[in-house]
């Protein structure tokens, strides 16, 4: 609802635009190729891939990596499930921070194979519950996701659309663009 998938959609489509190879790591199933073309997404040269778990979402990055592609959008590290989750019973008890470990591990791997590729992650934030100090909310994926970016963008819902989208100009956002950290490399 902060036009997260939006902005990364608009990454793909300029990205391809300057003849660029994409890829989307779709996790929560929800790619919509009419949506894409609207915004610009060349749907017949983007790569899809819907992994089933977090482990499976990393080794397809690596091989996309490793084959040269030049932008990855990996939608979203909240829907992405370890593959501990996937395998147990529901409603069993399972391990915490299961996925900040497969994402501190993974992101060391990508990092390490890495030479161009611009990877865009998204994510959601949370509310910390019982905290009394500190940060109210938090993101899924662990501390890994802050230590490997270079940029961090956070998207901030401040109101509702209520023209109908074929009337909208694209000068009334209902979002804030905000850089919450820099790291050149």
């Amino acid at each position: 609802s902060t036009m997260k998938s939006y902005w990364a959609y608009k990454a793909i489509a300029a990205a391809q635009a300057r003849g660029e190879t994409t890829a989307l790591i779709d996790f929560e199933h929800s790619w919509d190729s009419d949506w894409g073309k609207r915004l610009g997404v060349d749907t017949d040269k983007l790569i899809v891939g819907r992994p089933r778990t977090a482990e499976e979402g990393i080794g397809i990055v690596e091989g996309i990596i490793q084959r040269g592609i030049d932008l990855f959008v990996w939608d979203s590290i909240a829907a992405a499930q370890p593959n501990q989750y996937a395998i147990v019973e529901p409603g069993a008890d399972n391990a915490p921070a299961a996925l900040a470990r497969v994402m501190s591990r993974g992101l060391a791997r990508l990092n390490a194979v890495n030479k161009h590729t611009t990877g865009i992650f998204i994510n959601q934030t949370r509310d910390n519950i019982g905290i009394t100090f500190g940060p109210k909310s938090t993101t899924s994926g662990g501390k890994a996701m802050a230590y490997y970016a270079s940029m961090r963008m956070s998207f901030t819902r401040i109101g509702k659309i209520t023209e109908d989208m074929k009337r909208w100009d694209g000068e009334k956002w209902t979002t804030v663009k905000k850089v919450v950290g820099h790291k050149i490399q």
